[in-house]
């Protein structure tokens, strides 16, 4: 099944940083990430046919398969999802993208047996006098696993490893 990439780009939405935002089970306040996530969900079999007759019509592609989003923040809503809230036998792209820069982002394509996982490495940096907080995102299947470590700087780190040494990285710009 080919799969317009625009459905990504298109329903990346800024957000209003003023916005509140409601954790889906506990309803508490939740701050905005600087990164976050989104489930799209396979297109079900009649968002499919729909877009192969209408691109068989006009011969070209018209428009876009629609597919279920499932929003870290549902900027309609004003509710914070926990990604165990994501229906994994559904999952079709897991994106990661930067909140004032919905450009910058990652894409993970699910295929059987992958799991996906987002984790926060949380550290004092003694020379800057702070505690910085960076997304890990990777997946595993089997007995491989795929980590990216994504620093303040939006620097990338990858290993097959999660046990980034954060401090020392800081300390160089490659």
């Amino acid at each position: 099944m080919q799969f317009n990439a625009e459905v990504i780009i298109n329903s990346i939405i800024m957000f209003n940083k003023e916005k509140q935002f409601k954790n889906f089970t506990t309803g508490e306040d939740v701050q905005l990430e600087n990164w976050c996530w989104k489930a799209i969900y396979t297109p079900t079999e009649d968002a499919v046919t729909k877009f192969q007759e209408e691109t068989k019509e006009s011969k070209r592609v018209v428009s876009n398969i629609e597919c279920e989003i499932l929003h870290q923040f549902d900027p309609e809503t004003g509710i914070h999802h926990n990604i165990g809230e994501i229906d994994k036998s559904r999952l079709f792209v897991f994106v990661l993208f930067k909140l004032n820069d919905p450009l910058k982002r990652y894409e993970f394509i699910i295929r059987p047996g992958m799991k996906i996982f987002l984790k926060y490495r949380t550290t004092f940096i003694a020379w800057l006098d702070k505690e910085i907080r960076c997304p890990l995102i990777g997946y595993s299947k089997g007995k491989n696993q795929h980590n990216m470590l994504i620093l303040p700087d939006d620097r990338v780190l990858v290993s097959s490893e999660d046990n980034f040494d954060i401090p020392n990285l800081m300390l160089h710009n490659y």
